[in-house]
């Protein structure tokens, strides 16, 4: 797991990834630059009197900000995407004005052609097919193999604002996998992996919208569920792995109960009674030579079966 994440999982702070993020001007003049390089901490937003800050240690020093706010929330980054961060303090602190629009893109096609990842000839064809049969754009650009999963991964993180996490080798925690019913988890293509007395941290292959979120607030209240984007494949492996012994179950569950030979006969009975009613009712005359022929049938297969038996009990007499 992250560095950064076990941070926060310890700490019990949300995380955070800043991949991609720039805070403008006027969150750099809420802070004292020296300060923020010093103690290894960038502004993220402003929320009423509150700030939050991004920081690599879950105690920064906030003492410089103690009059400025009526209070300081930490939410844990990586420390290489922190130090990215503030490599670029001095040209964002100088106040230099750029336009209202950063300019970046907002969907996700135009965010893999920026990034280099792919063409924009794929993108149209991707397109295209999207419009014909309704697929996400990434899966059908992953399926004709126009860009890796990782790739995909790292642009969704930027593009919905989720922080990134390497499930390899991770082992959830039982009492926060247990907060949430195995058939949203399946649904929702997620696994709860971490929880403490604030949150409950969640695995999801894939970007949540409004209506699933929701869903997952109603199921972990009265905590908040805070996402992490993972891959699709160690998303299933862990769903596979907490839950295959009731995925097991419910098969077993489902499966049809044996056959009773004894109430086929009867229904079978049932149904032949019916049948000879309506057809002593309908077609008297035709129904009298049916019922002649099925009674010669039945009584010639009698004949033969009494005959088998009988030789069979003569090749049983010993000699």
């Amino acid at each position: 797991m992250d560095e950064a994440v076990r941070i926060a999982f310890e700490a019990g702070l949300p995380y955070t990834g800043l991949r991609g993020f720039t805070p403008d001007e006027r969150l750099w003049a809420l802070v004292d630059p020296d300060w923020a390089r010093r103690e290894r901490v960038v502004p993220v937003l402003v929320i009423g009197d509150r700030l939050q800050v991004a920081a690599a240690d879950p105690e920064p020093d906030l003492s410089a900000l103690a009059d400025a706010f009526g209070g300081v929330d930490v939410v844990i980054a990586p420390a290489d995407e922190i130090a990215a961060v503030l490599a670029e303090l001095g040209g964002a602190a100088e106040g230099d004005d750029g336009p209202e629009d950063d300019g970046r893109p907002r969907r996700v096609g135009e965010l893999l052609a920026q990034h280099g990842v792919t063409t924009q000839d794929a993108i149209a064809a991707a397109l295209a097919e999207q419009e014909r049969t309704g697929a996400l754009l990434g899966d059908i650009l992953l399926a004709r193999g126009a860009v890796s999963e990782e790739e995909l991964l790292d642009v969704l993180a930027e593009h919905f604002a989720l922080p990134r996490l390497d499930l390899a080798g991770a082992d959830p925690q039982p009492q926060a996998v247990a907060l949430m019913p195995e058939q949203l988890q399946r649904r929702l293509r997620c696994v709860p992996i971490a929880d403490d007395e604030d949150a409950v941290y969640i695995a999801v292959g894939d970007p949540l919208g409004d209506r699933a979120l929701a869903l997952l607030d109603d199921a972990v209240a009265p905590r908040e569920p805070r996402c992490f984007l993972a891959g699709r494949d160690e998303v299933d492996a862990l769903l596979a792995a907490h839950h295959a012994g009731t995925w097991a179950a419910q098969v077993v569950h489902r499966a049809p109960e044996p056959a009773d030979p004894a109430g086929a006969v009867r229904v079978g009975a049932a149904v032949l009674a019916a049948a000879t009613v309506a057809g002593l009712l309908l077609a008297p005359s035709a129904t009298a030579v049916a019922l002649a022929g099925l009674g010669a049938l039945l009584t010639a297969g009698s004949a033969l079966a009494a005959l088998a038996a009988a030789l069979a009990g003569v090749a049983r007499r010993p000699p």
